[in-house]
């Protein structure tokens, strides 16, 4: 089974102290696959978290 780059991106997750930010894979198809965001949200740190049609993370 064969999938092009990004193919089986499901949503990408952005994590600001337990303040989740979604982002479902058609609309990051429809922005180039660019996630941007506030940088005010983000205090210390963040948590990105990629999620795959067959349900793997990746952190």
């Amino acid at each position: 089974m064969g999938f092009a780059n990004l193919e089986t991106l499901s949503m990408v997750m952005l994590d600001y102290d337990f303040d989740d930010e979604v982002f479902y894979a058609e609309d990051l198809k429809k922005n180039g696959y660019e996630v941007r965001f506030s940088e005010d949200k983000v205090k210390r740190q963040m948590m990105v978290i990629y999620i795959d049609i067959f349900g793997y993370i990746r952190e």
